[in-house]
């Protein structure tokens, strides 16, 4: 009899602590921090710092494939699932140097989660950015900087993130 006891106790405990399969669970909002790494246009490197996220994942995106100033997607891989969200370019500030053939670029543009995989299933927010873009162009046999439509010698891009992230 002990031993029934014990195990419906334990039953009965997992229950409360767990629910039932298929019962509402409490939704949680944070504020999540990611930075991105990108180099030459490849999938990016992701970093998320924060209470729900911390590690780091794969940023792919839809930029290219959208014509300038567009919303594009963005998803974040991690281990735990994929994030994926809206991006709104911001007007881009650029500073082109036709001396050092380098031209940094900076927006702010906003972005909506519209969903996930995995832990992510279901995640909502909204949040703001900073993109920071360098690139270096090549030059041409007089030593003039190459135009833009020619590929450069190194395009980097920095992005840093702020989002108010609700998962279910």
């Amino acid at each position: 009899m002990k031993v029934k006891r014990i195990l419906s106790g334990a039953i009965v405990g997992g229950v409360a602590m767990l629910g039932f399969p298929g019962a509402a669970m409490a939704s949680t909002t944070v504020v999540q921090e990611f930075m991105v790494i990108n180099l030459d246009g490849e999938p990016g490197t992701v970093v998320a710092t924060g209470s729900l996220i911390y590690g780091a994942g794969v940023e792919q995106n839809t930029r290219a494939l959208v014509p300038p100033g567009s919303p594009f997607q963005v998803t974040f891989t991690f281990p735990e699932g994929r994030l994926v969200h809206t991006v709104v370019p911001g007007p881009p500030q650029i500073d082109a140097d036709p001396v050092s053939c380098v031209t940094q670029i900076v927006s702010h543009p906003t972005t909506v989660v519209t969903g996930g995989t995995g832990v992510f299933a279901g995640a909502t927010g909204t949040g703001t950015a900073t993109v920071q873009r360098t690139i270096v162009a090549g030059r041409d046999a007089d030593g003039a900087c190459l135009p833009s439509t020619a590929p450069p010698i190194l395009a980097l891009g920095i992005i840093e993130s702020t989002m108010t992230l609700t998962l279910l």
